[in-house]
């Protein structure tokens, strides 16, 4: 629940993230660089459910 919850923190957490991990300005490259952040919080807050 609390993943579900802080949601939208998170993304802005892994937005900032991609920023600082991306060696270029460009914000494709920070969107490929977040893309598998989100995944795998997703995929997080399914298992979780299931457990």
């Amino acid at each position: 629940a609390v993943l579900s919850r802080n949601r939208k923190y998170a993304i802005l957490v892994m937005a900032v993230l991609a920023a600082i991990i991306t060696p270029t300005p460009d914000p494709f490259n920070m969107i490929l660089a977040m893309g598998p952040l989100i995944l795998l919080y997703e995929i997080g807050i399914l298992l979780a459910k299931l457990a």
